[in-house]
């Protein structure tokens, strides 16, 4: 790798070897310094510069990202150098071998993202749905104060602040929610 650190900025030299060369040296430039201007931005100014280009026609996996395709170019261009200089491989392996990593990376990049969207996304679930349904006391409930039940809402499993109208339940008590209030606590009663 030390003939491609020394080469990268040696424009004449690189465009001897091929013009592959120059366009790897581009693409490795650019992609690395990309990757440490948002890295600074993140880190010193809080900001989160990935801006998505709707990739719906890619199966929406937002591959088409700022980061995705300064990921593409770094890996394409470090490793096409590599290839090209220091294990001196010709045009065309070493084409194939580089923009097949790169794509991989760039995949590799969106999916981990996409990951990481689909794990900080608020889910919303209509409490309303559970009105009706079957459930069990987790927390047990005083006579006219709150604990928690265990109901299905919005088709997953949840366990939610519930309060009873009237008798004590205790917990592991099967009961049925009879009303949602709009602050998303449930009203139960005893399930006879």
């Amino acid at each position: 790798m030390f003939d491609a650190i020394r080469f990268i900025f040696n424009w004449p030299e690189l465009s001897a070897v091929g013009f592959d060369c120059v366009l790897y040296s581009a693409m490795a430039i650019v992609g690395t310094v990309l990757f440490l201007i948002r890295l600074a931005m993140m880190t010193f100014l809080d900001l989160d510069a990935d801006v998505d280009v709707d990739a719906d026609g890619v199966g929406g996996l937002g591959i088409l990202s700022f980061l995705s395709i300064t990921a593409f170019m770094t890996a394409t261009g470090w490793l096409g150098l590599g290839l090209r200089l220091d294990l001196g491989w010709t045009v065309l392996p070493s084409a194939a071998v580089s923009i097949g990593v790169g794509a991989a990376v760039m995949v590799a990049t969106g999916m981990a993202m996409l990951g990481l969207r689909r794990m900080a996304s608020e889910k919303k679930y209509d409490m309303a749905t559970a009105v009706g349904r079957t459930g069990q006391v987790y927390m047990a409930i005083p006579e006219g104060g709150s604990g928690q039940v265990r109901v299905e809402v919005s088709g997953r499993s949840m366990i939610v602040p519930a309060r009873t109208a009237g008798e004590k339940l205790g917990a592991f008590t099967d009961v049925r929610v009879t009303d949602v209030r709009d602050d998303g606590v449930v009203i139960v009663e005893r399930l006879n």
